[in-house]
């Protein structure tokens, strides 16, 4: 019998405890990778959230700034042609510099458009008189506009409607507005953004690329925002 057999056969506590340490070794290894594997999608998971949530409070910045321009309160105060103007103006500029709000609006008390510069091919443009709308049906003005002033409102993301219809191209949108009182405290209505939120989405494949092929977003109703399945 070869000596090493004989060995085991002579001290084979001694050998079951080397198998046993191998083992043990080889499952702490085990371990230790599903460790550090749960580690790395944790850290890659709250990646992902904090660009989202630092996505988001930017477009809370950007509503407060706009809702406090001094052109704005004089249109609250006195919807004149020249405050107007003068407003639209700074919209167009605000628009242009961000590239990311696809509709920049004022709707009133009443729910009717007042205001609107939509983010076209590169431009932002002022949106004729005659074709502004009313938006009173709409969920996200009832539900901003009987909030308290300073509050503001997100909808969900959802895909923008034009005239009853979805538009397409798609654009995935998530709309943030807040309730805004003149100078006398009287209600007039809501300041709503429509922010493009393609750019939100971008971002976050961008955090998660290296879990690409296994990261999903979900709303909290349960439905997908975005998944490796396109379907």
């Amino acid at each position: 019998m070869p000596n090493k057999f004989r060995f085991l056969l002579l001290y084979p506590p001694i050998a079951i405890l080397v198998l046993a340490a191998m083992y043990g070794y080889g499952y702490l290894e085990t371990e230790n990778d599903l460790l550090q594997l749960r580690q790395k999608e944790l850290l890659n998971a709250n990646l992902a959230a904090f660009e989202l949530n630092r996505d988001l409070e930017s477009l809370k910045l950007d509503l407060r700034y706009l809702s406090y321009n001094l052109n704005f309160q004089a249109v609250l105060d006195h919807a004149s042609d020249q405050n107007l103007s003068e407003l639209a103006n700074d919209l167009v500029i605000f628009s242009n510099s961000k590239m990311i709000y696809d509709q920049i609006r004022w709707i009133d008390e009443q729910g009717k458009e007042r205001l609107r510069v939509d983010y076209k091919n590169g431009n932002a443009v002022i949106i004729a008189n005659e074709q502004l709308q009313n938006k009173a049906q709409r969920y996200y003005y009832s539900e901003s506009v009987s909030l308290k002033p300073g509050s503001i409102y997100f909808s969900p993301l959802d895909l923008n409607i034009e005239n009853g219809e979805i538009e397409r191209p798609l654009k995935p949108t998530i709309r943030i507005a807040t309730p805004v009182i003149n100078s006398q405290g009287q209600q007039r209505g809501i300041l709503i953004l429509n922010y493009l939120a393609s750019y939100m989405l971008d971002s976050f494949a961008q955090v998660t690329k290296e879990i690409t092929d296994h990261v999903s977003l979900i709303n909290r109703d349960g439905y997908w925002i975005k998944s490796p399945d396109s379907s």
